[in-house]
């Protein structure tokens, strides 16, 4: 590669000195430009470029590098055309070049260029300071190229004089990737492949270190070509010791070496963990770790370092041999133990050496159970190694391993040094997480240990024998000082339809769990139970902070838990009306949301929907007009509620709508709906129970009556329906104002959720009868009519007493927008203040989720 159009990526410093050129042709006057860059980041071939510039110019130049000089100042005399001979001092020196430079340009303008300034001497570097305050005077381009590592103060002192006489400064910047592959398409002839590409970017954007590595790999013939691409060929551990090399080339061969251990390390590190395991100097490590981050092959990490490509980590660990590899990591584990090293350091190194010390087999055992949930793979593989350690299970357990968690209790059923039933009981779940209830039952047969007794009674839920269940658990009598076994018989009851005796105490029970495998799974399972509970028991204002809990909950949650614990926020957040929120939680319900406010789904969101989800496809049936259809859809979503305590009654509602306008048995759905009711009583059922039989009986007060006590509880959809129903049966009896007027309640309730799709069908249901609310085209411009949706939100919310930053973060607006909601909100209601909106709206004290409703008002009107 050689030329300035060659020259990649360095089109502003070419654009820079071409000006500077222009400018010294055209003025006379110069100035000092310095070129800073790390080694391998181009600077001799900017300074080769610039020289072709001016000689293109027709300016002469002169190029010299200061790091030739035998004697002092001689390469600077060199480029000044001085002949220096003898000097008294550097004082007298530096006059001498100074006087030699004012002569050549007498002659004319020129451009000097002192290459590789860092590796000039003192007298040197104090002789060009002076050279450089002298460039704006005289017509001379002075151009000094610089790496500023390792430091020297009075290069730093240097660069600052240059920039404060006027001078350029230029930092190359290391090349995009985009430019390395450009370069290397520049060097080889053809365009690198995917693994070559790999490489390249390995190496921190530096052209030096990239042109070296494509010329290293092509001379030992680690580079095929095909077509028009080059790949890597040849030796994988070749290849990788030459990206190892030339990534690293700015370092010096023992900053190398410490990268080579860091690479030994763990993915995460610190200078603590390297020093520890390599025997080194902390000093050392870290002098050498901050240089590796300050060329890019590191980058921090919280707290920690990482590599910054994973590849270039692998080919510093490929540099050694197998056998030094493990020799390395066998000679680590024993100075981690002895200086008390982090269990999760000592961990990788274990399993990197292979084999077990007999001081790491002691170290293994004390490990405690939450140290082994910190990285269960990490230390599944350590506990596997020989000599056996049952306490795999554990780990193989929160890796999803659930046949390997039967196989270890079989094996060491009875063994005096497993502790009595845990193995049992961990097994038990992994049979009911594999939906092999019966193999459960079998295992726990017999079983007079209350704590696996209470997990059989899960496992009989699982089997569908929820009425033995209940049995088993009235027999069971649990010691109130185990928490595991308190926190699994609280959970079984909440599955088998009697959460409302144990919802009060579900928290104190959760959150005694000790930080174990199954403490952390029963926390988790009784999170997900409080989820489903509180929408339907209550109060409403509690759910928001259940919900805030949930990502400490995920947090240490196994794998095989995370998607339902999603599941049962998301549906929480849908259930009391937070819309978003639950469309961030879920896709799933992401996909309801979107449909009921007649927005387009995400790809995402349709693809789990149509696998696992009814409700949105039942929406865009019913739209189709394909009533039949969404019927059955609905059904589904209902009978797998209605399997599942804590049952869910939300959208029965719809079932015996769509029940009356196709013709089916809605009584049916009625008798359901009852019998969860009186079973679990859950006050949200209840209400859900009265809400559908007073559907299909077209009890106009009993609607009214379900609407108010379903926004007791928040269930703000099933309120809205409640009210759309209500005024169906008015128009129905022929009362067009009373039904106008809940048309109008049941459509400001809908749009605090924005719900499009139901305010669009309770129209289209009233429109039959020849019912009409206000549009905008008719909407007054004053008054609670004139409120929007959105605005009618954030009534509903100042009301609560949320403050502006908090209904931003409810609603998903910017604080200025909540502002300009509330100035749009007291210009139309006539109102001064904030607290004037909480009071005229009329909301119940408890959580308001009343339809908006001015005091000593008239509601609006149809």
């Amino acid at each position: 590669m050689g030329g300035i159009e060659a020259l990649v990526g360095r089109g502003r410093e070419l654009a820079a000195f071409d000006a500077l050129l222009r400018h010294l042709d055209q003025t006379r006057t110069g100035a000092a430009v310095w070129v800073e860059g790390d080694a391998g980041m181009g600077k001799s071939a900017v300074a080769t470029a610039l020289a072709t510039l001016a000689t293109r110019s027709g300016l002469p130049v002169r190029i010299k590098s200061l790091g030739s000089d035998e004697v002092p100042l001689a390469a600077l005399a060199e480029l000044s055309g001085c002949r220096l001979g003898q000097f008294g001092s550097v004082a007298e020196a530096v006059d001498r070049l100074g006087a030699a430079l004012a002569a050549v340009c007498a002659e004319g303008p020129v451009v000097l260029v002192a290459d590789d300034l860092h590796l000039a001497e003192e007298s040197s570097l104090l002789a060009w300071s002076q050279l450089s305050k002298m460039a704006r005077r005289l017509p001379v381009l002075l151009v000094s190229t610089c790496s500023l590592r390792p430091y020297r103060e009075r290069l730093s002192q240097l660069r600052e004089s240059v920039h404060d006489h006027g001078g350029e400064i230029l930092s190359l910047r290391p090349l995009q990737d985009a430019e390395l592959v450009t370069l290397a398409e520049h060097h080889l002839g053809r365009a690198p492949g995917p693994r070559l590409v790999r490489y390249l970017k390995a190496l921190q954007g530096n052209p030096g270190a990239a042109v070296g590595m494509l010329s290293g790999l092509d001379f030992l013939g680690l580079l095929s070509r095909t077509g028009k691409r080059v790949e890597l060929s040849g030796s994988a551990a070749d290849s990788a010791a030459i990206l190892a090399a030339h990534a690293c080339r700015g370092l010096s061969a023992a900053e190398r070496a410490v990268v080579r251990e860091a690479a030994l390390a763990p993915a995460r590190f610190d200078a603590a963990d390297v020093a520890h395991a390599g025997g080194l100097a902390l000093p050392t490590v870290a002098a050498a770790l901050s240089s590796a981050t300050h060329l890019g092959i590191l980058r921090t990490e919280g707290d920690r370092l990482v590599f910054r490509h994973e590849v270039l980590r692998d080919a510093c660990v490929r540099a050694l041999s197998a056998p030094q590899r493990r020799t390395s990591h066998q000679a680590a584990v024993a100075r981690l133990l002895a200086d008390g090293a982090r269990p999760l350091t000592v961990a990788h190194h274990v399993r990197a050496a292979g084999e077990l010390s007999p001081d790491a087999v002691e170290w293994r055992a004390g490990l405690t159970e939450s140290t082994l949930l910190d990285d269960p793979a990490l230390f599944s593989g350590v506990l596997h190694m020989a000599p056996a350690d049952p306490r795999s299970a554990i780990t193989d357990y929160w890796q999803g391993d659930y046949e390997a968690v039967v196989r270890t209790a079989t094996e060491w059923d009875g063994d005096s040094r497993v502790e009595d039933g845990k193995l049992t009981r961990l097994a038990i779940r992994a049979l009911i997480r594999t939906e092999r209830p019966d193999d459960a039952l079998v295992l726990s047969a017999g079983s007079g240990d209350p704590h696996i007794r209470a997990w059989r009674a899960l496992a009989l839920v699982a089997a569908g024998a929820t009425a033995a269940a209940r049995a088993d658990i009235e027999e069971i009598a649990v010691d109130q000082g185990d928490d595991s076994a308190v926190a699994a018989l609280a959970h079984a009851l909440v599955r088998t339809g009697r959460g409302v005796r144990v919802q009060p105490d579900i928290v104190a029970v959760r959150d005694a769990l000790a930080d174990t495998a199954e403490g952390r799974e029963l926390r988790a399972l009784l999170h997900c139970d409080l989820l489903e509970l509180l929408p339907q028991i209550g109060p409403p204002a509690a759910v928001p902070g259940v919900l805030g809990e949930t990502p400490a909950i995920l947090a240490v949650a196994d794998s095989g838990l995370l998607d339902r614990i999603q599941a049962a926020a998301s549906w929480a957040a849908y259930a009391i009306g937070q819309w978003d929120a639950a469309s961030a939680l879920d896709p799933r319900v992401a996909a309801t949301v979107a449909a009921r406010r007649a927005q387009r789904p995400s790809q995402r969101a349709v693809h789990t929907a149509l696998r696992t989800h009814w409700e949105p496809l039942a929406i865009q049936a019913e739209t189709d007009g394909h009533l039949e259809e969404a019927l059955d859809l609905r059904r589904r979503a209902l009978a797998e509620a209605l399997g599942r305590p804590p049952s869910r009654l939300y959208g029965a509602e719809h079932v015996v709508r769509l029940c009356r306008a196709t013709g089916g048995d809605a009584d049916s759905i009625v008798e359901d709906c009852q019998r969860v009711a009186d079973d679990e009583l859950l006050p949200v059922q209840i209400a859900m129970a009265a809400l559908v039989r007073a559907v299909v009986e077209r009890d106009a007060a009993g609607l009214t009556a379900a609407a108010s006590r379903l926004s007791e509880h928040g269930a703000i959809a099933q309120q809205a329906f409640a009210l759309e129903e209500a005024a169906v049966c008015l128009a129905e009896a022929g009362d067009r104002r009373a039904a106008g007027r809940a048309l109008q309640q049941a459509v400001q309730v809908y749009a605090c959720v924005g719900a499009a799709w139901d305010v669009a069908r309770a129209d289209a249901r009233l429109q039959q009868h020849r019912i009409r609310r206000r549009t905008p085209a008719d909407q007054p411009a004053s008054g609670w009519a004139a409120l929007t949706p959105a605005e009618f939100r954030v009534v509903r919310l100042v009301a609560r007493g949320l403050s502006n930053r908090a209904i931003a973060e409810e609603l998903f607006l910017s604080q200025n927008t909540v502002q300009t909601h509330l100035a749009r909100i007291r210009d139309k209601l006539g109102l001064r203040s904030r607290l004037d909106i909480a009071r005229a709206a009329g909301f119940r004290a408890d959580a308001g989720r009343d339809p908006v409703k001015p005091r000593g008002g008239s509601e609006p009107s149809a």
